[in-house]
């Protein structure tokens, strides 16, 4: 599943933006797509525009105030007028196969008494590319229910695993689906916040980014050592870290640790 355009209406600080995820010379959309911009200019603004209507299309979410992001106040949803977001959702003919294999198995597993309601199940579509629309509270996946349904794969599969039943987890690479992390800046901070008024008060535990990012850092800087003098771990922090900053930048490794003068002492050094 990819997004291949977004437009967006009344939604935070954009009157209206339109932005199309396809790449130019090829024409087709691109796996990697880089937002670069100065701070407040919206590029996190652009992605939760693009993950909300994602949320409560496949099921994540039942309503706005569920949305569940760093920044995004429910309550200031509607304060620029009624937000419209429009996006154009491309899938793929292994995912759409996957869908409908999942939404079957979901629905034979069903007691008697559910099927009997023939109106209940309806088998996913297999239509290409399809319209997701966020007008206001009103969400429109689709131009009917079938449509809809391929973005339910997931729950499907997820059903199956709430009951025990790990049978399906081969197919949850196969279905579609979005997903999002919180942003760096905010590691060792306190993201609870409270609206007053139309200011937003944080409530802050006193811990700095710096400090977060800091001891991040000092926990690498640590097991790395240990690993260096012969105490085996589990887990190679490092060398996860190293396979995801190779999928954005090939051909770049991670070479290891260097003592550098300290900031605090040129004598001394720190790694």
């Amino acid at each position: 599943m990819k997004v291949e355009s977004i437009c967006i209406q009344n939604f935070k600080q954009f009157d209206r933006l339109e932005v199309s995820f396809k790449n130019k010379t090829l024409d087709e959309v691109s796996d990697r797509f880089l937002i670069l911009g100065d701070n407040g200019s919206g590029k996190t603004t652009l992605l939760q525009a693009v993950a909300l209507p994602l949320a409560l299309g496949t099921g994540r979410i039942r309503n706005i105030a569920d949305f569940d992001w760093t920044g995004f106040l429910p309550g200031r949803y509607w304060r620029w007028g009624t937000p419209r977001i429009e996006l154009e959702v491309s899938f793929e003919e292994e995912e759409l196969l996957a869908t409908r294999e999942i939404a079957r198995k979901w629905y034979e597993a069903q007691p008697l008494e559910r099927k009997s309601d023939s109106k209940e199940f309806v088998e996913p579509d297999n239509s290409p590319l399809v319209r997701v629309i966020l007008d206001g509270d009103f969400c429109k996946v689709g131009n009917s229910k079938a449509e809809s349904e391929q973005f339910r794969g997931r729950y499907y599969a997820q059903w199956f695993i709430n009951k025990g039943d790990q049978s399906v987890r081969s197919l949850f690479s196969q279905l579609p689906g979005v997903f999002w992390f919180d942003q760096f800046r905010n590691l060792g901070s306190n993201s609870n916040q409270e609206s007053v008024g139309d200011s937003i008060k944080e409530r802050s535990t006193g811990i700095s980014f710096e400090f977060g990012v800091g001891r991040l850092r000092q926990f690498l800087v640590d097991w790395r050592r240990r690993q260096e003098s012969g105490k085996n771990s589990s887990v190679d922090y490092l060398g996860q870290l190293e396979t995801l900053y190779q999928k954005v930048f090939p051909n770049r490794y991670f070479w290891g640790l260097e003592n550098l003068p300290s900031p605090d002492s040129p004598t001394e050094e720190t790694t």
